[in-house]
């Protein structure tokens, strides 16, 4: 049975102890903010192994608004979508669980991708005839490539998105619809941040021509 308790009844669920676990479900396609924010998609022909610390990886936000508790796999989302979008620009990309790569297939480079800040807060405000969810969500993160012939560091880039997010419904909402109003401006601040990293990426002189370097070698 699906929950629907209302945010009007929260005092009752306080007052008696009982807490809602509520676990929104982001989004691991990219969508059209990711694409807006990377302005020009080219696709390299270039092998790459992938490393995700595992605090990008493993990141779950978990936040407590009033009587529900709300959790949030971040980690999975932006880990797919990343990896998705340097698809765009890697034809091959190799995930390795350590910064390095032991394997028989030719790799030309080694991108180290790290978690630098996170900062969520979500709130819920009740009116005389309206619920409405405002979240602000702000992600920043480090990327790092190397050449994995010369162990030289060509790239090094950090990017950082935030957004901000309203939800509201008339006379009453959900838990469940307050999480997935939270999620849309959660999944649109990771959109942003992959897409900066992919532009900032593309505009690297440096970067491009060790593209071309590679490219050349295959």
């Amino acid at each position: 049975m699906i929950l629907k308790t209302t945010l009007f009844t929260v005092l009752f669920f306080i007052l008696s102890g009982c807490q809602i676990k509520i676990e929104p479900v982001l989004s691991s396609s990219l969508g059209i903010t990711a694409f807006q924010n990377m302005e020009k998609i080219q696709l390299h022909d270039v092998s790459l192994a992938l490393y995700l610390d595992d605090k990008i990886r493993n990141l779950i936000v978990e936040k407590e608004i009033r009587a529900g508790k709300y959790k949030f796999e971040v980690g999975n989302a932006l880990s797919v979508k990343l990896i998705k979008a340097l698809t765009y620009t890697f034809r091959t990309v190799h995930l390795v669980k350590k910064p390095s790569y032991v394997g028989p297939e030719k790799i030309d480079a080694m991108m180290l991708v790290t978690l630098q800040d996170v900062d969520v807060n979500l709130d819920v405000k009740i009116g005389f005839a309206s619920v409405e969810t405002e979240s602000y969500s702000r992600f920043a993160i480090r990327a790092e490539i190397k050449d994995m012939e010369s162990k030289d560091t060509v790239w090094v880039g950090t990017t950082q998105a935030q957004t901000t997010g309203k939800h509201e419904e008339m006379a009453r909402m959900t838990y469940q619809e307050a999480g997935r109003g939270f999620a849309v401006g959660i999944d649109m601040a990771i959109d942003k941040v992959v897409g900066n990293l992919v532009r900032q990426m593309e505009k690297s002189q440096s970067l491009s021509s060790h593209l071309k370097i590679w490219e050349q070698k295959t």
